[in-house]
C-alpha cells in the first residue's frame, strides 16, 4: 500500500502526519529523512532500518500501518486544525529551529502566523507581585495588538494567557501534553476562553500524557514564534530561562523584569539583565526594544490642574512624584 497519491491530494500532510507517528525517532531525524527519502513513507522506513543496523543499534521502532494514518487524519481534521511543515499556513519562524515540529494540532479562532508575538514566561509559584506585573504588561501590550504567547502553566503562564484576554488580545497556549489533555486541569475553563480569542497548539496527538520532558523541548515553538521573550520571576533552572536561552540563539529579543536581589525568583531575571537582556519595568520598555510606535490621540493638551487649587493643595501636589511619595516626604517637602 502506498501514500503517494494521497500525499499529492493532501500536499503532503499525510507524509508528515506518517513520520509524527513514528515511535522512539527524534524531529531532527525525521526532518533530515523527509527529504532524503522523497518523501515516500516506505523508503522512510527501509532507511531508518539501515540504519540501525548500520549502527549495529538494537532500538526498535514503531511503524504506524498506512491505514491507521488515513484514519487519524480524517478523525483529527474534524476536529483540529492540523499544519505541517507543508501546510501554507504554517508559521514561517518555527523554520528558524533546528528541529521544527513536523505537525501541529491547534484548537481556537486565532492564527499562529506572528508579526507580532511577545513570550510572557515565568515561574509556575510566582508570588503576588510577578503575577500582578505579568497580568498588567499582557494587558497592556494585548491592548496595542501584540500577540501575548506563554504555556499555560500556572504561575506568570496563567496570568500572560488571562492578561491578554483582558487586553481583548489574541494569547498563544503552547501545551506541553496531548491536544485534547488540559494541563493543568485547573485552567480548563482559561484554555476555553483561549479558544474563543486565540489558539490552543500542540505537538503532541490526542492523549500523550504530560511528561516532565516535553515542557522544556515545547519551549523551542514558544520562543521561536515571538519577536521578544519577556521573563517574569524564575529560578536561575527553570524552563522560562530555557525559553530565554532559545530566544537568544534564534535572534529573538530577551527582555526581564527585576525584583529583590535576595529573592530566588529574582535569580532568572536578574541573570539575563546583567548579560545583557533588556530591563522591563512597564509595558512601554517591551514596545521600544520592538520599535512599536504609538499613536498619541488628537486633543486637549494635559495640564496639572494648579488653577483651581488653593496654596496648601498646589504645594502637596507639586510635592508628588509619578513613581509614588509617602506622606513624611511630603511632609518634608511642604513644610
Amino acid at each position: 500500500m502506498s501514500l503517494d497519491s494521497d500525499i499529492n491530494n493532501c500536499d503532503f500532510s499525510l507524509f508528515w502526519l506518517y513520520l509524527s507517528m513514528i515511535k522512539g525517532v527524534s524531529e531532527t531525524k525525521l526532518n533530515r529523512l523527509a527529504g532524503l527519502c522523497k518523501f515516500n513513507p516506505e523508503m522512510v522506513k527501509e532507511e531508518i532500518e539501515r540504519q540501525n543496523e548500520q549502527r549495529e543499534e538494537s532500538k526498535k521502532y514503531l511503524f504506524p500501518k498506512l491505514d491507521e494514518v488515513k484514519q487519524r487524519w480524517q478523525v483529527y481534521s474534524q476536529k483540529y486544525k492540523i499544519l505541517t511543515v507543508s501546510s501554507h499556513d504554517y508559521p514561517q519562524q518555527l523554520f528558524d529551529l533546528e528541529d521544527p515540529p513536523s505537525i501541529l494540532y491547534c484548537r481556537g479562532s486565532g492564527t499562529l502566523n506572528l508579526s507580532n508575538g511577545v513570550a510572557i514566561v515565568g515561574s509556575r509559584n510566582a508570588n503576588g507581585y510577578g503575577q500582578a506585573v505579568a497580568l498588567e504588561l499582557s494587558t497592556s501590550l494585548a491592548k496595542h495588538g501584540l500577540t501575548i504567547v506563554s504555556g499555560l502553566a500556572l504561575g506568570i503562564d496563567t496570568c500572560a494567557h488571562c492578561g491578554a484576554l483582558e487586553g481583548g488580545g489574541q494569547t498563544v497556549a503552547i501545551m506541553g501534553s496531548g491536544i485534547n489533555i488540559c494541563y493543568p486541569r485547573s485552567n480548563k475553563k482559561l484554555s476555553q476562553s483561549i479558544e474563543e480569542q486565540g489558539v490552543i497548539v500542540s505537538e503532541y496527538p490526542e492523549n500523550f500524557q504530560p511528561l516532565p520532558y516535553n515542557f522544556p523541548y515545547r519551549n523551542r515553538i514558544i520562543a521561536a514564534l515571538s519577536k521578544a521573550v519577556v521573563v517574569v520571576q524564575a529560578n536561575y533552572k527553570s524552563g522560562a530561562m530555557i525559553t530565554a536561552n532559545l530566544a537568544a540563539d534564534l535572534g529573538r529579543q530577551v527582555l526581564a523584569v527585576p525584583g529583590p536581589i535576595n529573592s530566588q525568583q529574582s535569580e532568572g531575571p536578574l541573570e539575563l539583565i546583567a548579560n545583557g537582556a533588556g530591563l522591563v519595568r512597564h509595558s512601554l520598555d517591551v514596545l521600544d526594544s520592538l520599535g512599536v510606535l504609538l499613536s498619541i490621540p488628537q486633543g486637549k493638551p494635559v495640564t496639572m490642574p494648579k488653577d483651581n487649587l488653593n496654596r496648601l493643595e498646589r504645594s502637596i501636589l507639586e510635592a508628588l512624584d509619578f513613581s509614588g511619595t509617602d506622606t513624611s516626604t511630603i511632609s518634608l517637602r511642604t513644610s
